[in-house]
């Protein structure tokens, strides 16, 4: 992604906590004619596996995607981002603007193919969403409707090669049209904008 010094996330932690944040991301790949291909998935975060860590995820076996796996894919997370206008700052003049926090992981998919490291993918990305205690388990359901659900997904995993992080949250305006924008978005009542304007407040000195 296109990376000013002032916009960079520079902390592998940080880019990590984000990717779990925004957990559900575009996985982008080429089909055979180098067009663009996207699903939209919930993914596992492996951080301690490899340099940049690692994603696991799935999806249905009818998507065509999984057979472009022999090329390099991307998935795009996207954090909180909100709309900022220029009549919320002090100095003037300025134009209107987009502040928001992303991040790109690319790396090559690797199938996975054995039923029972499949079950774990599932069972992993499960304990995830549902929270501890979990109010679901895999072991709610029948084990034979559990493996016909594993026979109509693939499950992969993506051994994360280059990670990037942004976050555009204003660093390179005056604190005073900082702070207006923390208030303005605040003000807004768009919970999307909230948690835009607790980011930046964060980087406020």
């Amino acid at each position: 992604m296109y990376q000013p010094a002032h916009f960079r996330m520079r902390e592998i932690e940080a880019v990590h906590a984000l990717m779990r944040a925004a957990s559900f991301a575009s996985l982008i790949s080429t089909d055979e004619a180098g067009l663009p291909v996207v699903s939209y998935l919930p993914f596992h975060l492996a951080p301690s596996e490899g340099e940049f860590g690692c994603l696991y995820g799935h999806m249905a076996r009818a998507n065509p995607q999984w057979r472009h796996f022999d090329r390099p894919v991307l998935a795009s997370f996207l954090g909180p981002h909100a709309y900022v206008s220029p009549s919320w700052y002090e100095s003037q003049p300025n134009v209107p603007t987009w502040n928001y926090m992303a991040a790109e992981a690319a790396g090559r998919a690797e199938i996975i193919d054995e039923p029972a490291a499949a079950r774990a993918l599932l069972a992993a990305l499960v304990a995830d969403y549902e929270g501890t205690p979990p109010a679901w388990t895999m072991a709610a359901v029948p084990e034979s409707y559990t493996e016909a659900m594993i026979r109509g997904i693939v499950a992969f995993r993506i051994p994360i090669q280059r990670l990037e992080g942004k976050a555009k949250l204003s660093q390179n305006k005056s604190e005073a049209d900082r702070a207006g924008v923390i208030a303005a978005l605040r003000r807004g009542g768009d919970p999307l904008a909230a948690m835009l304007a607790a980011k930046m407040q964060e980087t406020m000195p």
